[in-house]
C-alpha cells in the first residue's frame, strides 16, 4: 500500500514537473514573442522620428518660402502702389492744366 501511494505521489510529481516544463516553454516563447514585437516597435519609432525630422525640415523650408513669397509680393505692391500714385498725380495735374488752361480762353 506504501509502494502504491510513493508511485502515485512520484507520478504526481512528474506529471507536476511536466506542466510546469510546458508553462516555462510557454513563457519563453511569449517572451520571445514580445521581444520581437517590442523590437519591431522600436525600429518602427525610429522610422516615424526620422520621418518627423524630415517633414519638419521641409515645413522650415516651406515658411521660409512663404515669408520670402510674402516680402516679395509686399514688395511688388509697394511698387504698384507708388506707380499708382503717380499716375494719379500725373492725371491730376493733366486735370489742373487742362481748367486752367480752358479758364483762360475765357
Amino acid at each position: 500500500a506504501q509502494q502504491d501511494r510513493d508511485r502515485e505521489r512520484e507520478a504526481a510529481s512528474k506529471q507536476q514537473q511536466e506542466r510546469d516544463r510546458r508553462r516555462d516553454r510557454e513563457i519563453d516563447g511569449e517572451r520571445e514573442r514580445l521581444q520581437d514585437v517590442e523590437s519591431r516597435l522600436s525600429e518602427g519609432l525610429d522610422e516615424v522620428k526620422s520621418e518627423v525630422r524630415a517633414l519638419s525640415g521641409r515645413l522650415q523650408e516651406v515658411r521660409g518660402e512663404l515669408g520670402k513669397a510674402g516680402r516679395m509680393q509686399e514688395a511688388a505692391v509697394t511698387e504698384r502702389l507708388a506707380t499708382f500714385k503717380e499716375d494719379v498725380k500725373k492725371i491730376l495735374q493733366g486735370m489742373r492744366r487742362k481748367g486752367s488752361g480752358a479758364g483762360e480762353k475765357d
